[in-house]
């Protein structure tokens, strides 16, 4: 059960695995202050928030920035809803349900309604992370296997080919070409496809991943940044996680839904863990 705090004004809740608290008014709103139960270490940057709605873009622009829509929240059980309401900019209503679904999960349910036509409509969500984290992106790398490139964990680190950059991972390439159709002035550099939509930030010394996951089918791009060698610069200091959901053309009266999913892992030798969460959430979704 998710308990009410009055006094910091958010929703607290703990489990054998994991604590912290779920936001839901404000500029900004999400998982807050997310921490594993076995090393007590915050997982999030103390500032700012894991699976947050940052902007929306659609073909040649962007629209907006979701937090700064009007908002109203409810909570029951396990679940927390947030109903982002249509304005002028961004004429749909945006339902989003964080819900703690085991231990070590929490799902972030995703409706939307349009009420205009949106061209290549996508929500960008955004997750920070304390710079104890470092980051991980499931991707085809280079080599050749079974008629494609062989899927695997990238580290991402500093280099000076990466150095400033976001770094931009799609699905396939149209997903590429929509990300460099004039949607966003960020300096992101696209790299290899995403084998899945799977990113993760690993803390050595506590043996805990905290790992954003979403459907195929609805994420057109993961962005991650890099971990520097020394210095913290303007890119790696977010240390962040982002999904690029939707990249489909909107009609008005046309709905869209998809689930985006955390979960935590204790991981001492090798990522296999992480994979079997993913194939955990494609089997329920």
């Amino acid at each position: 059960m998710i308990e009410w705090n009055e006094k910091e004004n958010r929703y607290d809740f703990r489990t054998d695995e994991m604590e912290g608290s779920l936001v839901g008014s404000g500029f900004y709103h999400g998982i807050r202050d997310l921490k594993d139960r076995r090393s007590l270490i915050g997982i999030p940057r103390p500032d700012l928030f894991l699976l947050n709605f940052y902007r929306a873009f659609v073909t040649g622009k962007q629209l907006g920035y979701l937090r700064e829509l009007e908002h109203e929240h409810h909570a029951e059980g396990n679940r927390l809803e947030i109903l982002m309401k249509p304005s002028d900019w961004h004429q749909a209503e945006l339902r989003t349900t964080y819900e703690i679904v085991a231990p070590s999960i929490i799902d972030l349910h995703i409706q939307l309604k349009s009420y205009a036509d949106y061209p290549a409509y996508q929500i960008f969500l955004s997750s920070y992370f304390s710079r104890n984290y470092h980051p991980y992106v499931y991707a085809s790398r280079g080599v050749p296997y079974k008629g494609g490139r062989e899927p695997g964990f990238l580290r991402l680190e500093e280099s000076d080919f990466v150095r400033g950059y976001y770094l931009g991972f799609p699905r396939d390439r149209s997903s590429a070409a929509r990300w460099c159709d004039g949607r966003t002035d960020s300096d992101t550099l696209i790299g290899p496809l995403y084998a899945e939509p799977l990113a993760f930030m690993f803390n050595r010394q506590s043996e805990t991943a905290c790992a954003i996951m979403a459907r195929r089918k609805d994420c057109d791009l993961v962005t991650a940044t890099y971990q520097p060698t020394e210095v913290w610069d303007g890119v790696s200091a977010h240390n962040a996680i982002y999904l690029a959901l939707g990249g489909r053309d909107l009609a008005a009266g046309d709905e869209w839904s998809t689930t985006v999913r955390l979960q935590l892992f204790w991981i001492r030798h090798n990522f296999g863990s992480v994979l079997e969460g993913y194939e955990g959430l494609r089997a329920r979704t």
